[in-house]
């Protein structure tokens, strides 16, 4: 009896370390990105972020202030972002006397964001898109939420929308449905083997059109946060070759909807890190166009 109650006492004291050391956990960004040039207020939601410093890969971003609430599970931070950033993703981690985060992704972008900070609510009216390109970001907190936008478009229009979630490390498996005034459907699309959902429309009518995000199981929760570009904007479905070489001088051949051209040429820098390497294409263009491009020290890529 007496060794069984040593075990179990034992149990206990094991089942509880976590509780007093748990290293910290990041559960989700709003917004997970934000423009060159400017200060983004961004909130972290987790746990054990008490005396957390914040590290980002890639750099040209810095933290330049930070707020903790009492219970540790909420951190709200200043990121800057530098005018010559990398564009696209960048690694976050926190780190404190409990240990090193899980990594989370911030987006680094081009276009003017927009940051919806409440849930929106079932009986709220839509929010309204003027066309110009738009980075909506926002988060799906409750099961069966979803947000809804509404705008005008006539007819001949191109509008694109581009929802990153998987891109950015999010739990939200996105759905994309248009309908339009008389609440037809007129375009459905999810995310696809971890590909995010992503299409253009042209309209054949002018009128008032309505667009829902939700997840694809009508979950939700703190790590469920999206960015979605949306608008009158390009958007770049292929182009080839995928990358090249540091230094080299790439001729690109474009497809994609509202593109200013259908070829673009792009010189990646000499200092360029091998991976991934994110680009404006059209810069001086009212449509500038943010591209991925594969940089390796050894061959160019071809579609």
């Amino acid at each position: 009896m007496q060794m069984l109650m040593k075990a179990y006492f034992a149990v206990l004291l094991v089942s509880s370390l976590p509780a007093f050391a748990q290293a910290p956990e990041m559960s989700g960004l709003l917004p997970a990105g934000g423009v060159c040039g400017a200060t983004t207020k961004v909130v972290i939601e987790g746990k054990s972020l008490q005396n957390a410093t914040l590290f980002f890969k890639g750099g040209g971003i810095s933290n330049k202030s930070q707020q903790v609430s009492g219970n540790g599970e909420q951190l709200t931070a200043e990121f800057y972002v530098e005018a010559g950033a990398l564009l696209g993703p960048h690694e976050l981690r926190i780190v404190n006397s409990k240990g090193i985060s899980n990594g989370a992704k911030f987006f680094v972008d081009i276009a003017p964001n927009l940051v919806i900070e409440t849930p929106m609510q079932e009986n709220a009216p839509p929010i309204e898109l003027d066309g110009k390109q738009i980075v909506i970001n926002s988060r799906i907190l409750s099961k069966a939420g979803r947000d809804r936008f509404a705008f005008q478009a006539k007819a001949g229009d191109v509008w694109t929308f581009d929802c990153f979630a998987y891109r950015i490390r999010s739990r939200f498996d996105p759905v994309l449905e248009l309908r339009n005034e008389a609440g037809v459907s007129l375009k459905l699309v999810q995310s696809t083997w971890e590909n995010d959902p992503r299409f253009a429309y042209r309209f054949e009518k002018t009128g008032r059109f309505f667009l829902t995000v939700h997840d694809s199981e009508y979950n939700g929760g703190k790590d469920y946060v999206y960015r979605l570009k949306a608008g009158r904007s390009a958007l770049l479905e292929v182009l080839s070759p995928l990358g090249g070489r540091p230094g080299e001088t790439v001729q690109l051949q474009l497809r994609g909807a509202n593109l200013p051209a259908e070829n673009a040429t792009v010189r990646i820098p000499v200092d360029a890190p091998l991976g991934t390497y994110w680009t404006t294409l059209f810069p001086a263009s009212g449509t500038p166009v943010l591209a991925p491009l594969l940089v390796d020290a050894c061959q160019t890529f071809s579609a």
